[in-house]
């Protein structure tokens, strides 16, 4: 793959790249080298970490384990602290232990990130 390319379409009956009715690319984005930019290939070890500490975590909370919970959806978070999920659900895990203050902490941070 080349890269990314903006069409200019002249048919409203047709998307581009799906039809014949040669439409041509304003301009085409190369494809940004990894290289190019450090950390970006631990980003996506992170979110897919994230994503399975937080399964992890889901685990825990439905065998009631709600301390541990809270562990591992702070470490999901840890990985990626804009994916609200984890906030929402570290906050219903404070709760199920009667820890009101965290658990409002938390859910306001989901409110913010909304």
């Amino acid at each position: 793959m080349e890269g990314l390319v903006a069409f200019s379409h002249t048919s409203n009956t047709c998307l581009p790249c799906l039809c014949d009715c040669s439409s041509q690319p304003l301009l085409t984005i190369p494809e940004v080298d990894k290289k190019v930019m450090p950390g970006m290939e631990n980003e996506g070890s992170n979110l897919s970490r994230a994503k399975e500490i937080k399964n992890q975590a889901n685990e825990a909370f439905k065998a009631h384990k709600y301390g541990q919970a809270i562990d591992l959806y702070t470490q999901a978070i840890e990985l990626n602290s804009q994916n609200v999920v984890y906030w929402a659900n570290r906050s219903l895990a404070h709760t199920k232990l009667e820890e009101y203050g965290s658990g409002i902490q938390d859910a306001t941070k989901v409110v913010d990130k909304h």
